[in-house]
């Protein structure tokens, strides 16, 4: 059975073994990243990998509680306040007017109308770049490199998955959506039992994405009622999930939204990071360039 997961990294190991076959490079000359997993002498650096899980990395309750959590909700607290000073029709600190320029995630249309959208509750679903990264002491840390080079939408999906084909539970799913929208717009959970009946729909990004690897992955199964091709009645729908550029959507999404019948999560200028022309061409032919404008 051929290895999968983190167990690919390992085939034939020690494959460095013998004379010439392990340079290291001077510190002055190269920054390595940290060691994860399997050291060159046999032992683990940080925890060890489960060898049940193919696909988790261990991340202990010391990283989160003092690195990860409370760096992603900086994170948060400045992009979120950045995103609602563009949808407010503020000076939006952090993100510079020529990413906007023919960004179909902030079109003129959409523009025009900032500060004018009372029910727009800025909700943010962006997936993010980060790795543990080592510096010139030795000190290992996580570090943000910025958005997603794979797209706005495949993190979020693959979050409701363990591994490939194997996904969590259908109902812890629903769950998160009850919960986000009785956070959000203030909904009763007992009136969320029936997500369908309360106009919740899912709207593919669709093919025309940017990079045939930002495609959307399998969707999970629990997301089959809300699928909607944007072609039916909008006045049942309430809620749309979707990370296609505003301007993509269509015409009749765009009036009902702006109109203040319909919400729209997450919020489209959320998205603006993923369709900045001049960072798609980049991103053509440096693979990570996707990550830039997140952190610039």
């Amino acid at each position: 059975m051929a290895a999968t997961g983190w167990k690919q990294l390992l085939g034939g190991f020690p494959w460095f073994a013998g004379e010439g076959k392990f340079p290291i490079p001077a510190y002055s000359e190269f920054m390595p990243p940290p060691r994860i997993g399997r050291k060159p002498y046999g032992t683990f650096a940080g925890l060890p990998f489960d060898e049940a899980d193919s696909w988790g990395l261990p991340i202990s309750e010391y990283e989160e509680a003092w690195e990860l959590r409370p760096g992603l909700q900086r994170l948060a607290k400045e992009l979120v306040g950045a995103l609602v000073n563009l949808g407010s029709g503020r000076r939006a600190h952090g993100i510079a007017k020529n990413r906007l320029v023919d960004n179909p995630c902030w079109p003129a249309e959409l523009a025009g109308r900032s500060g004018s959208l009372g029910h727009e509750r800025f909700v943010v679903i962006l997936p993010l770049a980060l790795s543990r990264t080592q510096d010139d002491k030795g000190r290992v840390r996580w570090t943000l490199f910025g958005s997603s080079e794979q797209g706005p939408a495949k993190a979020f999906w693959k979050s409701f998955f363990t591994a490939p084909a194997r996904q969590v539970p259908a109902e812890e799913g629903l769950s998160f959506i009850r919960r986000l929208l009785a956070a959000v717009y203030e909904e009763e959970l007992e009136n969320l039992h029936d997500l369908y009946d309360s106009g919740f729909r899912i709207l593919p990004r669709g093919p025309e994405s940017a990079f045939p690897y930002w495609i959307e992955p399998p969707w999970p199964s629990w997301t089959e009622p809300f699928l909607w091709s944007g072609s039916g009645p909008v006045g049942r729908v309430k809620y749309l999930l979707t990370f296609r550029p505003f301007a993509q959507l269509p015409q009749r999404v765009r009036m009902a939204y702006l109109a203040g019948d319909l919400n729209l999560l997450p919020f489209p200028g959320s998205l603006l990071f993923w369709d900045i022309p001049h960072y798609l061409q980049l991103q053509r032919e440096l693979p990570l360039a996707m990550q830039i404008p997140l952190c610039t």
